[in-house]
């Protein structure tokens, strides 16, 4: 998590693409739902994504994880 947030504490574009097409958000929520790594905690990361302004573009639907809906609730992303 320190990692991420000196990352964004250098304002960096939100919506490069990487070689998949992805962004970062996109990129943690692929892991999330399709291959999450032991002890990672995605919604943490969701939420600093969010709060620095990523856009969200991901299906607008409910996860099944607590945490992570109400992550995605706080800025409207699903309701």
């Amino acid at each position: 998590m320190e990692t991420i947030k000196l990352i964004l504490d250098q304002d960096p574009s939100l919506e490069i693409k990487n070689r998949f097409g992805g962004t970062a958000i996109s990129a943690a929520m692929h892991f999330f739902t399709q291959s999450p790594g032991p002890g990672a905690d995605y919604a943490a990361v969701m939420d600093l994504l969010l709060t620095a302004g990523s856009e969200f573009v991901w299906a607008k639907k409910e996860t099944g994880n607590v945490e992570m809906d109400t992550i995605l609730r706080k800025p409207g992303v699903i309701e």
